[in-house]
């Protein structure tokens, strides 16, 4: 009987690189993560050398491997306490306030910076019908944009996009997997939602997607190799905020059309644990209004300014004493 591949039991392992296209070295704590979907797949551009020949065929014949990468996205459940590795490779810059709201708890602030983060080496980690595990590895990873999602009665999901070059494909795996798989206490859920505060007005909301945009992507490449190199931001760097509410005035479409700008600021609290995302002079970037029998429906995107003190920042409250924590499972 035939065994097939498949996502049960998969598992990702995340290590932070000293240096660039580094990839995993003997020793590394991986941070490991049990993904709810995961589109990582290498990207191989095969270019065909056409020309005017005279075979019956018609058809090309010297054929090469142009460029090859790794490259999707990534979902997974977010967490109160974990996966500080993640956030900071999308945000790029983290500080910890140790002690801070009170003892015994630290406030992280992970903020949006332009410069990139450290890169991160990747395993993959899989196994078939029959159990047997299989693992790919990737190095020079970087995350292209990422988005934080939640509705009222769900939970709040992680979705990065991710690039990298191959660093070995599909073997017997070497590495001892320990997914996170974080309690539902640590998990920040719809019901722990506050109103948004913007305009010196506060609305209850209904969906939520925090989105950033790092502006990368597998755009560089040199001679003598098919691999691609560190990118760095393209164009302007965006920080949005895209809600959906139930409004009771216009006062929102007065506003967009002023484009009025003010901070938005949206906190999820369970306990003593906290996750805050605060977009500085936001200003309405869309705004959809849906009317039919029922009350209206307003969609809203928000989008984070430059200018001021922060611009875009993620603060979480937790009991962990550093922001970046792994399981420390070694490589």
């Amino acid at each position: 009987m035939p065994e097939y591949t498949r996502g049960g039991g998969e598992a990702l392992g995340f290590a932070v690189e000293a240096n660039y296209n580094d990839g995993i070295q003997s020793g590394d704590a991986l941070n490991w993560v049990t993904p709810i979907s995961n589109t990582l797949d290498t990207v191989p551009d095969v270019t065909a050398i056409n020309d005017m020949g005279d075979d019956a065929s018609g058809l090309a014949s010297r054929k090469f491997s142009a460029s090859l990468y790794v490259q999707g996205e990534i979902e997974f459940v977010c967490s109160f306490d974990q996966f500080g590795m993640l956030h900071r490779a999308l945000w790029g810059s983290v500080s910890t306030a140790a002690d801070t709201p009170s003892a015994g708890l630290h406030t992280h602030t992970y903020t949006f910076v332009l410069n990139n983060p450290a890169s991160l080496a990747l395993v993959e980690q899989r196994q078939d019908t029959a159990g047997a595990k299989k693992e790919r590895k990737s190095k020079g990873v970087q995350i292209a944009s990422g988005s934080y999602t939640v509705d009222a009665r769900g939970f709040v999901s992680v979705t990065l996009s991710l690039f990298g070059n191959l660093d070995s494909d599909w073997g017997s795996a070497a590495e001892t997997a320990a997914p996170a798989t974080p309690d539902i206490a640590d998990i920040p859920l719809g019901k722990h939602g506050g109103t948004l505060s913007w305009n010196s007005s506060t609305y209850p909301l209904e969906t939520l997607t925090i989105s950033v945009e790092r502006q990368i992507g597998p755009n560089r490449f040199v001679f003598g190799s098919n691999a691609i190199l560190e990118d760095h931001a393209s164009e302007n760097t965006r920080v949005t905020m895209e809600a959906t509410l139930t409004p009771t005035d216009y006062s929102l479409d007065a506003a967009h059309s002023a484009v009025t700008q003010s901070d938005a600021v949206i906190a999820f609290t369970s306990g003593t644990h906290v996750i805050t995302w605060s977009l500085e002079d936001a200003n309405i970037e869309t705004r959809t209004r849906t009317r039919n029998f029922a009350p209206d429906s307003l969609s809203l995107t928000f989008d984070a300014s430059a200018g001021g003190t922060f611009g875009a920042k993620m603060d979480i409250v937790n009991d962990q004493a550093n922001a970046v924590v792994t399981q420390n499972t070694a490589a």
